[in-house]
């Protein structure tokens, strides 16, 4: 079953083009969800990796590593990951926009198998860093 909502729009997002570009290319302006969108059969289970969904939105992360193997290299920077430990996992989410207090993300399985948006402050315990392609 799917999330209803009036803001929300579902494209199929070519893997070599960042988030924002896809976006603005293939459906005008960005519209955001604004709440957890429950992944779509076609899929195929990228909504329940992070890592794969952030390439799936154009970051180029070597396909020999996972969440917990990337390291922080970046200032943060728009369409650049922000990387997570949490008490039993790690995580990555894409960032979407830079503020003077923290930033905006999208990710995937955060919430089990849903793509979420959240806003993260810079001193937020569980930030462990940020990664660009090198």
């Amino acid at each position: 079953m799917f999330a209803q909502a009036e803001h929300i729009i579902y494209i199929a997002v070519q893997p070599q083009c960042l988030y924002n570009q896809c976006v603005q290319q293939e459906a005008g302006p960005i519209i955001r969800p604004t709440h957890s969108i429950e992944e779509p059969p076609q899929l195929g289970g990228i909504l329940c990796e992070c890592v794969r969904y952030a390439r799936s939105l154009g970051v180029e992360i070597p396909y020999n590593l996972h969440a917990i193997g990337l390291q922080p290299n970046s200032p943060p920077v728009e369409n650049g990951l922000a990387l997570f430990r949490y008490k039993n996992f790690y995580h990555v989410g894409v960032i979407t926009l830079l503020e003077e207090t923290g930033f905006w993300i999208i990710e995937a399985n955060y919430k089990k198998c849903k793509v979420t948006e959240r806003f993260i402050y810079y001193d937020d315990p569980a930030l462990r860093g940020f990664y660009i392609s090198p």
